[in-house]
């Protein structure tokens, strides 16, 4: 996150964190993050389809779209970020459920 009071714009994430209410702390160099809990009353006010339940993957019906390079000789590399061990094996469960529908497929192994 970044707070930068003399922007014009929000940056990264700076409308969510006015939206959620959240507060950062700037004390002794170090940032304290107060967030309040998601109540029950919250909760009902949100709309169930934003929920992950695991099965809505794969409901758009639609063409795929083919693109061609220009150029296939000259391939394009771009350095992705890293993701850690721990964040591949939080990702593992979830791109497991994803390729074991059928309407999926899995481009890419985390582990």
């Amino acid at each position: 996150m970044l707070l930068v009071e003399e922007a014009d714009y929000n940056l990264l994430g700076r409308d969510l964190i006015v939206a959620l209410s959240i507060n950062l702390i700037v004390r002794n160099s170090q940032i304290i993050v107060s967030i309040y809990k998601l109540t029950c009353e919250d909760e009902d006010k949100i709309n169930p389809k934003v929920w992950h339940t695991g099965k809505e993957a794969g409901k758009l019906v639609m063409e795929p779209i083919s693109i061609e390079i220009e150029r296939p000789e000259d391939p394009i590399r771009i350095r992705q970020y890293p993701i850690p061990l721990e964040g591949r094996r939080g990702l593992k469960p979830v791109v497991d459920d994803l390729s074991e529908q059928e309407n999926f497929k899995a481009l890419c192994v985390l582990m």
